[in-house]
């Protein structure tokens, strides 16, 4: 670290570095009885501090955590270097000054003058070729890159040096005040994504860019970790009207209240996560972001996702949603999703409604409700998957959705009933009605210690050739797993030991269609095979 000769009252409320750390200087001048001058810090880790701010009972100034204070001397800290340099240093390196030393010098001499060779240092030629091409460097990564500020002078060579880039990351530095960060983004005119995650930065509100327009190329500003609550993001968004993608995520957003920029209508990323949010935040935006593709709401301590109940679609163009890692407790709230037109992937993961049973009965639960799902926790759902998870959601629910809307039912209890399970019609037109047999065998099934008689085929995939062993009848454990049906299989049909062996099932009432057994760590009832159903080996 560079240290300072000196202090100065500009180090006040700047950002500063020690060893690797990073924090902001909150007081400068005496502690206790010491004749030295002391930085007060505030560091971005609480566990690095040793106090409050307080010491011998005199409070010099109020941290942000009880531990995330400190005191050190003046000399040891680094308080940045300028953008241009920092950049200089981490893309290039000098090419006319080694060591004091002429490329003549740089010479190694033979036993005569004219065996004279030049000394290529290691990186000189890449170093050089390097520097041509800062030019066409669109991307710059400074994340740790003690940079603190971009002067008037820095940032017209910005212009001149820089004309291609496009992205720049200046996570866990030592920028902290707008003024500065405004004359980096005017700087570069062809700036589309700024990352600014782990900075204490300086609350935007009430800042006035200048020129207004600094921040008009943004298309995609990050912002993790900045300790930032909403009525800051809405200033800076208001800042940047080319916005597309918006992260905020580990900050200190509780509301989501006030009034959205008018270009807010054309994000189209919004990450939230890890914010302690309440659950009502979604309706002051379900309706307000026409546009958004994306929403990280992962970790955010909510305990419903609700919707507005408004005649309007709310979220119209919403095709991922991500909820892990939050106390979401009722399937209330899974069905709620149902009316986002154009979800197509959720993130369901450690929240109490998944892991109270099994991962393959929370993943059937959230597949039915949802039939426009085409990704669950990153996985694809298969067609084979969804049809078993539909099937079994039926017959489960049907009679109980029969009764409730026949003539003469309880018109409050059925609409509930549907708000809770709004994709029962939907499957009803897709399915039709199941028969009472099936209803009963379900619910038999539900018990996991069902027995199941099934019939069971096997021919030769290629061919098609039924085996010559005939077909037999077999009742068979319903938690038995698709590997130990193979094994048994291949005994029962007398197959070689080498065969490769895939199975089917077959349902009596959707004759023609074969379904696929993939996975054979499943559990046979996971495929909703029913009793009289037939499953056919294939084998090669």
């Amino acid at each position: 670290a560079t240290g300072m000769t000196g202090s100065s009252p500009d180090l006040l409320g700047r950002r500063i570095e020690l060893d690797g750390h990073f924090g902001i200087v909150k007081y400068i001048g005496p502690v206790g009885s010491s004749r030295d001058t002391w930085l007060g810090i505030d560091w971005d880790e609480p566990e690095r501090g040793r106090h409050n701010g307080t010491h011998n009972g005199v409070q010099y100034f109020k941290a942000a955590q009880a531990t995330s204070a400190s005191f050190v001397k003046a000399s040891r800290v680094n308080a940045g270097i300028g953008l241009l340099e920092g950049i200089i240093q981490r893309y290039t390196a000098p090419t006319d000054d080694f060591c004091g030393l002429s490329q003549a010098e740089l010479a190694f001499e033979g036993d005569h003058n004219r065996d004279a060779k030049p000394i290529e240092l290691f990186g000189m030629v890449k170093t050089a070729q390097r520097i041509s091409q800062l030019a066409t460097l669109q991307s710059v990564l400074l994340t740790g890159v003690p940079v603190a500020f971009c002067s008037t002078e820095d940032a017209s060579e910005l212009s001149s040096r820089l004309p291609s880039l496009t992205e720049l990351d200046l996570s866990l530095t030592l920028f902290h005040d707008w003024a500065e960060l405004a004359r980096v983004a005017k700087a570069l005119p062809n700036l589309r994504v700024l990352n600014l995650s782990q900075n204490v930065l300086a609350s935007p509100v009430g800042f006035v860019p200048d020129p207004p327009d600094s921040f008009g190329s943004l298309e995609s500003l990050v912002l993790n970790k900045v300790g930032l609550d909403w009525p800051d993001c809405l200033a800076l968004w208001r800042l940047a009207p080319k916005l597309r993608r918006l992260a905020l995520s580990h900050n200190a957003i509780s509301a989501v209240t006030g009034d959205l920029p008018e270009h807010a209508a054309s994000l189209l990323e919004l990450d939230l996560a890890f914010n302690p949010l309440d659950s009502s935040c979604l309706a002051g935006l379900s309706c307000r972001l026409p546009s958004l593709k994306s929403l990280n709401l992962a970790g955010c301590q909510l305990t419903e996702f609700s919707l507005p109940d408004e005649a309007q679609a709310p979220f119209p163009s919403l095709e991922s949603l991500a909820l892990s890692g939050n106390r979401l407790a009722d399937w209330a709230s899974v069905s709620q999703l149902h009316r986002l037109p154009k979800l197509s992937s959720l993130i369901l993961l450690d929240n109490p409604l998944w892991t109270a049973q099994d991962e393959a009965t929370s993943r059937q639960l959230a597949i039915a409700r949802l039939p426009r799902l085409r990704l669950l926790n990153r996985s694809l759902i298969k067609r084979d998957e969804r049809f078993g998870a539909e099937i079994d959601y039926l017959k489960r629910h049907y009679a109980q959705y029969r009764d409730l809307t026949a003539a003469g039912g309880d018109p409050e209890a059925a609409a509930k009933f549907k708000r809770l399970h709004p994709s029962l019609p939907v499957l009803l037109d897709k399915l039709g009605a199941p028969d009472e047999a099936e209803m009963a065998g379900t619910a038999a099934r539900a018990l996991k210690d069902s027995v199941l008689e099934v019939r069971l085929r096997c021919k030769r995939a290629d061919t098609g050739e039924e085996s010559k062993q005939k077909a037999v009848t077999k009742r068979l454990p319903g938690r038995m797993l698709v590997q130990h049906l193979i094994a048994f299989i291949r005994k029962a049909f007398r197959l070689p030991p080498t065969a490769h062996v895939e199975l089917f099932y077959l349902c009596d009432n959707m004759p023609g269609i074969e379904y696929p057994m993939e996975v054979e760590t499943r559990e046979v009832l996971y495929y909703n095979i029913a009793s009289g159903d037939t499953i056919l080996a294939k084998y090669s």
